[in-house]
């Protein structure tokens, strides 16, 4: 569901020559006592994709038995809570975020491609 278990986001320049993040996703729905987040239609994600967009999946050990394995272990050995996000950029000039900086510890495993770090 977009905006509970994934982003789609361009990182892109305004007419005006500044840069900003845009997210994609369809805004949820609310009624008095809940919020329903659209489902994600994984041609919709994919032409999003294609276009030149970052997926970003929140949380993806509650999908995954393999990342919630790869997390519990990594609790056990620093001795704190772990989580994990997961993005996939299109090659070539893509770009998802704005640079900038987290304010908490980051390990960043990388799969595939080549990205420049500053």
């Amino acid at each position: 569901r977009y905006g509970q278990d994934l982003n789609v986001t361009r990182y892109t320049t305004q007419s005006d020559g500044t840069k900003r993040r845009i997210t994609l996703d369809l805004p949820p729905t609310s009624t008095a006592d809940q919020t329903e987040h659209p489902i994600a239609e994984p041609a919709d994600v994919w032409s999003n994709f294609d276009s030149g967009c970052s997926i970003r999946l929140l949380c993806p050990h509650q999908q995954s038995d393999d990342v919630h394995t790869l997390l519990s272990a990594l609790e056990l050995e620093f001795g704190c809570m772990v989580g994990s996000n997961a993005y996939l950029t299109p090659p070539s000039n893509s770009q998802g975020f704005a640079p900038h900086y987290d304010d908490i510890e980051a390990f960043v495993l990388q799969l595939e491609g080549s990205k420049r770090w500053r």
